[in-house]
């Protein structure tokens, strides 16, 4: 994709991505948001696909082309408590990614099933996206009615980086639900 991530697995309507960088995870969510919003546009309910999208990052555990590990287990219980057409992302997320590209907002502290200690939770709030780069690429303002403002016809501001299992840290973990194959795949190049 344009943020750099890779997709995982399916598991049931949900998928599991990472990416090298909580930004681009949370820019990649954006973009996703904003190719079903359009999508939906003139459709009738009934044929709406509506995602909720949860952000966490963290240490995992690679496993053949697989990941495991509390990173992933927060991020899915984030994903329990984000309502439909919204982004969750953890304060790890919050304190590792660029504020400056992605605002955000306190969505309170939260008991998640099987996790030891609280989290606190951030949203992102529709209609308010950061422009970095003024470009022909980066001028969206025919999007205007998307909630992050066509994100998902922006190529990612940083040059795409290289996904390394050896090298890697940290990995944010995505886990989005609802209609996620559609979302997906409008956003393959």
């Amino acid at each position: 994709t344009h943020f750099s991530g890779r997709l995982v697995k399916m598991i049931g309507d949900a998928c599991l991505a990472t990416f090298n960088s909580p930004t681009d995870a949370v820019r990649c969510g954006m973009a996703m948001q904003d190719a079903l919003a359009e999508r939906n546009q003139g459709l009738a309910a009934d044929q709406q696909v509506h995602i909720r999208v949860a952000i966490n990052a963290g240490e995992v555990r690679l496993s053949g082309k697989d990941v495991f590990g509390e990173a992933v287990n927060v991020a899915s219980r984030v994903e329990g408590i984000a309502p439909a057409d919204e982004i969750y992302l953890t304060e790890a997320v919050y304190l590792a990614m660029n504020k400056a590209e992605v605002a955000s907002e306190p969505a309170g502290t939260h008991a998640l099933k099987g996790i030891p200690e609280p989290v606190k939770v951030y949203r992102v709030p529709p209609r308010r996206v950061v422009r970095l780069v003024a470009s022909e690429e980066s001028d969206t303002s025919q999007y205007g009615d998307l909630p992050y403002g066509g994100m998902h016809k922006v190529a990612a501001v940083r040059p795409p980086s290289r996904w390394t299992p050896g090298l890697m840290a940290t990995i944010a973990a995505v886990v989005v639900l609802g209609g996620v194959t559609a979302g997906w795949a409008l956003l393959r190049p």
